[in-house]
């Protein structure tokens, strides 16, 4: 699934960036990574990224109000949400900001790069009966 456009990962844990990085450089997708969203927002231009996968809780701004601003700026770049909080309140707020997923940590590769691919434009998110709170289309 190779991509003329890059996928910004952004994600304030060094080894996170780096392991999505890898899935993603794995997979034929160029990645660049972020280690804050002020860091992302300082390179960030509509025609140059593809997705954006972000983590919520990131000192300063966090990936849901990261989604927000985007959105306020009238982007609709698809945003995959990663969180290692599974409450309802979170995924209620990203779903309401424009999430396209959410995926819960530890991220399960295969469901992230499907993900993207449907993001991307590549094809239907798959149907996850037995991950139900990983994809609002479950």
């Amino acid at each position: 699934m190779l991509q003329t456009h890059v996928v910004a990962i952004l994600d304030d844990d060094a080894p996170v960036r780096e392991a999505l990085a890898e899935l993603l450089e794995v997979a034929g997708i160029a990645a660049q990574t972020f280690d804050s969203p002020k860091a992302f927002l300082s390179v960030y231009d509509l025609s140059r990224f593809a997705c954006v996968i972000t983590d919520v809780k990131m000192p300063g701004i966090s990936g849901i109000e990261l989604l927000e601003h985007l959105r306020a700026l009238h982007d609709d770049v698809p945003v995959i949400v990663i969180t290692s909080a599974t409450d309802p309140h979170t995924r209620r707020r990203a779903f309401r900001a424009g999430a396209f997923s959410i995926l819960a940590k530890p991220i399960a590769g295969q469901l992230l790069l499907a993900d993207l691919k449907s993001a991307m434009g590549g094809g239907e998110t798959p149907e996850r009966s037995d991950a139900p709170e990983q994809s609002p289309r479950s």
